[in-house]
């Protein structure tokens, strides 16, 4: 009944950052913390539906004792907190270290990379959970065989998903000890998508070209 009654405020807050969006359409398609933390917004909701969903009686007398619920659980951490995270890092990272990310493309890749392995990780082991609940119910069947032999692929694809968003973070925090380093571009704003610089960005009397000064 909890699980049912908390899909209200996860409707009302993931609608709300849904809807703030909406009025940049442009700011959303140049800037990366927008996307990431939308796509935050969007699994917030997701969440919510999943959790509902589970609590039903009859779907519950399938996921209960089964991954089912660790797909939920991956879902609140790899998607809704983490996106947020990394829309928060993308934003606030160029403001503290007055650099720029390196690579603007390799943003757009990181976020394709981590948002398909985190719906490929929560389908897989969501659906895996039910078919091993149905599996568990079975009872004139070998436990052990029949559900290993129904949810191996399912678990499977969900372990090579989980290396592939590991692989992209990795690569995600080489980029920004690099920043951190100093060899991203001197510049106090966030990186964006269509923006590509010269020799000299930001023009001799802007703010950031005082920063090159420094």
């Amino acid at each position: 009944a909890a699980k049912m009654c908390m899909l209200i405020p996860f409707i009302l807050i993931a609608v709300n950052l849904i809807k703030t969006t909406q009025g940049n359409k442009q700011a959303l398609s140049t800037s990366p913390s927008l996307q990431f933390v939308l796509s935050s917004a969007i699994l917030l909701l997701t969440l919510g539906v999943l959790n509902f969903f589970i609590s039903i009686p009859s779907v519950l007398n399938l996921s209960q004792f089964t991954i089912t619920s660790q797909g939920i659980d991956s879902l609140a951490l790899l998607g809704v907190v983490s996106f947020a995270m990394f829309g928060a890092i993308y934003f606030i990272v160029p403001r503290i270290s007055r650099r720029e990310w390196l690579s603007a493309d390799f943003i757009r890749k990181h976020y394709l990379f981590v948002i398909y392995a985190s719906i490929i990780i929560v389908t897989f082991m969501v659906a895996g959970g039910l078919i091993e609940g149905g599996a568990q119910n079975q009872h004139n069947m070998p436990w052990l065989e029949n559900v290993s032999e129904q949810t191996n692929t399912w678990y499977i694809a969900s372990a090579m998903a989980y290396a592939v968003f590991i692989f992209a973070n990795i690569f995600f925090f080489l980029q920004l000890a690099a920043m951190w380093a100093g060899l991203g571009k001197v510049s106090s704003s966030a990186t964006v998508y269509e923006i590509h610089h010269d020799e000299k960005p930001h023009g001799e009397d802007s703010d950031e070209a005082d920063l090159e000064k420094e």
